[in-house]
C-alpha cells in the first residue's frame, strides 16, 4: 500500500510505523488482489516451463503474496527476492519467510531505482506500490527490465476513484488489465515475451 506522501523518507517513516500492525490493516485487501494476479499468471503456457523460478516482489511489505506463491507453485522450486524501503516491514516479512522455509532473500530499497541487473527473474510483482500520478511507465519499465524473455511482470496501481480514465503506455504482450472490485486500483499482467529497446521507449 501506498503512504500519503511521495518522499521517500516520508514513506519509510510512515511504513516502519505501521509495521507491526501491516497485515491488519491491509492484508484482507491484498489477497483479494492476489486472487485475481494468479488467477491470470496460472493459466496454461503463461509462466516460463522450467522447474527452477526466480521471483522478485518489488515493494514486498510483509511478504504476505509468499503465502499464496508456496500453494500457487507448489510442485515448482523458486527463489524469492523481496525489496521494500521500510526495514521494520522486511523483519515481520523476514519471520514469515523462516516460518514457511522459502529460499529468499529480503532487500532494503527503493522501487524506483532497483538494484538488479537485468534479465534475471521470471515473474516481477509490484503490488500496490505506484499511485496513478506517480511517473507510472517508467516504473513499468524498470519493472520489465527485470524480466527474462518468456517471464511475467504481475503489477497494481493505485488511483482512486476514477481508475478508469486512467491512460498507461500500452504493451504489445499485456495478458490482462482490469479494474479490482473496489474500482481503486489498475491491474495490469504483462508477457516480458519479445520486448524490444523500442516496446521500452515512452511514446509520444
Amino acid at each position: 500500500m501506498n503512504a500519503p506522501s511521495n518522499r521517500v523518507d516520508d514513506v519509510m517513516t510512515w511504513y516502519d510505523t505501521i509495521a507491526p500492525s501491516y497485515d491488519e490493516l491491509y492484508g484482507a485487501e491484498q489477497l483479494r488482489k492476489y486472487d485475481h494476479i494468479f488467477a491470470v499468471i496460472q493459466a496454461p503456457r503463461i509462466l516460463p516451463h522450467q522447474e527452477n523460478l526466480v521471483v522478485i516482489d518489488v515493494g514486498c511489505g510483509t511478504s504476505l503474496i509468499v503465502e499464496e506463491l508456496k500453494k500457487a507453485l507448489a510442485m515448482r522450486k523458486y527463489y524469492y527476492v523481496g525489496i521494500d524501503i521500510s526495514l521494520n516491514i522486511l523483519k515481520i516479512a523476514k519471520r514469515r519467510i523462516e516460518e514457511l522455509d522459502i529460499i529468499a532473500d529480503l532487500v532494503a530499497g527503493d522501487a524506483s531505482n532497483l538494484p538488479f541487473r537485468e534479465d534475471i527473474a521470471d515473474i516481477v510483482f509490484s503490488i500496490s506500490v505506484f499511485r496513478c500520478e506517480d511517473p507510472v511507465d517508467n516504473l513499468i519499465r524498470e519493472s520489465l527490465r527485470l524480466c527474462r524473455p518468456l517471464g511475467v511482470v504481475a503489477l497494481t496501481i493505485v488511483c482512486g476513484e476514477g481508475v478508469d480514465e486512467i491512460k498507461c503506455q500500452e504493451y504489445p504482450n499485456s495478458l490482462y488489465e482490469g479494474v479490482i472490485k473496489s474500482g481503486r486500483e489498475l491491474i495490469r499482467v504483462i508477457k516480458c515475451e519479445q520486448l524490444k529497446d523500442s516496446d521500452l521507449r515512452e511514446k509520444p
